[in-house]
């Protein structure tokens, strides 16, 4: 895995399609034991590297990295796993390919989301985490349409009306 003091990232783009060095918000993050900090680095992170369903390359490494760090933390957050569904539901429908050199990394990365979902299992769930952990073991599985769908779950007022739906249908 790239390290995050490898001068790569200083020429990676983000969502705005500018260069953007994620591995400053990434050591940040990393490096926090306090959870208001890591919203607001969590905030530096979407912001920078989702725009407007737009990504960048930064988008697609930071997800190792991120992995990386919530198993060293041995905990995990629900921006964790609705991030890797964001990025990954945007390679999927822009049809986007990594280089090479990137890909095999990312690909681990998407492998180890049990091992984030081991680490919250036992936890009290809301709407938003369920919503996001069941997203991502949909994008584990490679089932993109539904991880799409669940992720919109979030909502309950959405959820309401889609089973009201359901039973009218």
């Amino acid at each position: 895995m790239r390290e995050l003091d490898d001068p790569i990232w200083k020429d990676l783009t983000g969502g705005y399609q500018v260069p953007y060095d994620a591995s400053d918000a990434l050591k940040r993050l990393e490096a926090s034991a306090d959870e208001k900090d890591e919203e607001l680095i969590w905030e530096e992170l979407w912001n920078e590297l989702y725009h407007q369903g737009d990504v960048g390359t930064a988008s697609f490494l930071a997800i190792p990295q991120l992995v990386r760090i919530y198993k060293i933390k041995n905990r995990a957050s629900y921006h964790v796993f609705a991030f890797i569904t964001t990025i990954e539901l945007v390679r999927i429908n822009d049809s986007i390919h990594l280089p090479d050199e990137f890909n095999n990394e990312y690909e681990e990365a998407l492998d180890r989301i049990p091992e984030l979902i081991d680490l919250i299992k036992d936890q009290i769930w809301d709407s938003v985490l369920a919503a996001s952990v069941l997203s991502a073991t949909a994008i584990w599985k490679k089932k993109y349409k539904m991880a799409e769908l669940i992720a919109e779950l979030e909502d309950d007022n959405l959820t309401d009306y889609l089973l009201d739906q359901i039973n009218e249908y």
